[in-house]
């Protein structure tokens, strides 16, 4: 028996008889859905694992700033793999849960109010389209004390759309038609300029499509300053025709 073959053999002896005794065709069709919900998280983990590490190492920077920087950076990553982990027990059935599960009564009204108000977020947006090939995944605020209004944030990115796309245009016109992702990443300040702009994590294109990218990112202006300090912002984007 292959090893393979023989883990899984004791996987299902492991498992209760009412899941051992699982149709072939139903586990296959519940395997199928719970990928489909699980790649994009997959994809979202992943970004946020290496901007994990760089906020981790960060903390060691010789500039007080930008090791307090990294500090609230961590915390907002724990934030967001916090949010990860409730998405990614949502793609499993219920039926795979091995505890009692326990009915939590949503608030109405005004205590719902408060509860949404309160509620710690770091995504700007998510799912956009920023034009013909060029879809924002997530965005999101990744590090800094300050702030900056979401929709402020978005109509900055919204303003670059088209040169985002013309890089992408470009690379096609170069090379055969793909599809990928990258991170744009950059910083506001609090006197209302844009720094640090970087392109992290390609999955297509050459170094040409990356230079179009941060030149893109370059141009984006601030419509508004950072309240508090420093606020930086990472967009994955998608590139490709379609979805």
């Amino acid at each position: 028996m292959r090893p393979t073959s023989l883990a899984l053999a004791l996987l299902a002896l492991a498992l209760p008889a009412a899941a051992a005794q699982d149709e072939p065709r139903a586990a296959r069709e519940r395997a199928a859905r719970t990928l489909d919900c699980l790649q994009p998280l997959q994809r979202e983990l992943n970004t946020t694992i290496q901007l994990l590490r760089e906020a981790r190492d960060q903390t060691g920077s010789a500039d007080p700033r930008a090791r307090a920087d990294a500090a609230a950076a961590v915390r907002a990553l724990e934030q967001r793999l916090h949010r990860l982990g409730e998405q990614l027990q949502r793609c499993v059935p219920p039926e795979a849960s091995l505890r009692p599960r326990t009915v939590v009564q949503e608030p109405t009204g005004t205590e719902a109010a408060v509860a949404t108000e309160n509620r710690a977020t770091t995504e700007i947006e998510r799912d956009t389209q920023l034009a013909a090939n060029v879809r924002v995944q997530v965005g999101e605020r990744v590090d800094g004390y300050g702030t900056v209004a979401a929709s402020e944030v978005r109509r900055m990115v919204a303003a670059i759309g088209s040169r985002l796309d013309r890089c992408y245009g470009e690379l096609v016109e170069r090379d055969a038609l793909q599809s990928g992702t990258a991170i744009l990443a950059f910083t506001v300040t609090p006197n209302g300029q844009i720094r640090r702009v970087t392109v992290e994590q390609p999955t297509l294109g050459d170094r040409r499509f990356v230079r179009c990218l941060r030149r893109a990112g370059q141009a984006i202006r601030a419509t508004t300053a950072a309240t508090g300090g420093d606020a930086r912002f990472a967009y994955t984007l998608r590139f490709g025709p379609g979805r």
